[in-house]
Parts: C-alpha cells; sequence; structure tokens
C-alpha cells in the first residue's frame, strides 16, 4: 500500500494538489491573460429606447360618471332621472336632440337611446333581452353583443388588469368597457396599438455583431 506523504508540521499533503495560497495569483495571472488575449466577448451596451411614459398610467383613459350617472347642474348634483321623470322623451326615434349635445351617436346599427338605456328607468340599462341592469354590470351589456372581446376580457387578454399578476400575492382590478370606449362611439378615443417597453440589460443580450444569440 502507498503512504501519503507528511509534512514538517504532521499534517498529510494530497500528491497533485495546488496549496491553497496559491489559488489567487493562479487566478489573477488567468484573468490578466484573457485580457491581453483579447478572447473576451465585448458586452454590448445599446441605448435605451424611447417610450411613452403614458403607458405606465394606470389611471382610466375616461371617466365614468358613476351608478346611477351623475352630472353637476347648477352646483346640483343631478341623475338622469331627476331630469326624465319631470320631462318625457316623446320617442324613441332618432332626432335632433335640446340635450346631451355631446353626445355622438356612432355605434353601428344602434341608432336608439332605449338599445341601452332604460326607458322606464334612466337610471339603469337594459340588456338585449329586456332584463334591466345597473351602470355597474356594464361589461354584460356589453358583452351580449360583443361576446368574444367579453371573453377576451374575461381572461385578461382585451382591456386592463392593475394590481398584481398573482391573484394571491394581492388585488388585482378590472378597466371595464366604457374606462376605455364611448359608448355612444367606441372608436373613440382611438386605441393605437402601444408598443412594449423596452426590456432590462442583460451580459449577453446580443452579440457584438447585433445579432441575437441562439
Amino acid at each position: 500500500m502507498s503512504q501519503r506523504k507528511t509534512s514538517r508540521n504532521g499534517s498529510h499533503a494530497t500528491p497533485g494538489w495546488v496549496p491553497g495560497w496559491a489559488l489567487g495569483p493562479i487566478l489573477f495571472a488567468l484573468a490578466v491573460w484573457l485580457h491581453a488575449s483579447g478572447l473576451l466577448t465585448p458586452i454590448p451596451h445599446a441605448a435605451t429606447p424611447p417610450f411613452d411614459h403614458a403607458a405606465l398610467s394606470t389611471a382610466p383613459r375616461r371617466q365614468i360618471l358613476g351608478d346611477p350617472p351623475t352630472l353637476k347642474i347648477n352646483d346640483f348634483d343631478r341623475t338622469c332621472m331627476d331630469c326624465h321623470k319631470i320631462f318625457k322623451t316623446p320617442t324613441d326615434k332618432p332626432r335632433p336632440l335640446n340635450q346631451h349635445k355631446n353626445i355622438h351617436m356612432d355605434h353601428g346599427p344602434n341608432v336608439k337611446c332605449s338599445t341601452c338605456h332604460d326607458w322606464d328607468d334612466r337610471n339603469r340599462l337594459v340588456r338585449p333581452d329586456g332584463v334591466s341592469i345597473p351602470f355597474t354590470k356594464v361589461v354584460d351589456q356589453c358583452g351580449q353583443c360583443h361576446v368574444r372581446i367579453r371573453y377576451d376580457w374575461g381572461y385578461g387578454i382585451h382591456g386592463r388588469t392593475n394590481g398584481y399578476w398573482d391573484p394571491k400575492s394581492g388585488p388585482q382590478e378590472r378597466r371595464i368597457c366604457t374606462e376605455c370606449h364611448d359608448p355612444h362611439n367606441p372608436k373613440s378615443p382611438a386605441m393605437d396599438p402601444i408598443s412594449p417597453l423596452p426590456g432590462p440589460h442583460t451580459l449577453r443580450l446580443t452579440n457584438p455583431h447585433g445579432e441575437h444569440d441562439q
């Protein structure tokens, strides 16, 4: 059997092992050699592309009027029925309006107020099946016709979700239809595509030739 060598202080030394005190100088010499040989790939430092800071805002694109909708008229808060219970609408046919002149109606075949508004209680909406619902259920109202978009909204594909990615970590807040779209003219304001925000800088995001690493 072979015997291990014994040092002067009585400890056993393993043949072929580098002493611990030599590791530092060896690694330093290796770093100097790599730097001098030019074998190191330079790390790219691409400039951060500009982006619209408004894309980071969590505020709704439109301010809804609440439930029931409330307007300030002559310093008083008025709901729809505060006026409509006094001034009866003579007909539901499209005609020039004396009030609500700020409304621009461009919503496909929906040209009548009663298509979405409860004719007997203007503080509520009405679904195509005749069920009266509050304004807080506007998603159900829109989803009666926009079925696919309602489905996508339910899974977070359409619209915006604020809060936590993981519902177990904290609450989530979904923006409803009218917080982004004008219900009388859904194409306004225009929904231009939003470019994705730039990703974080990494050590090897690209190679020196600007091509993505495979």
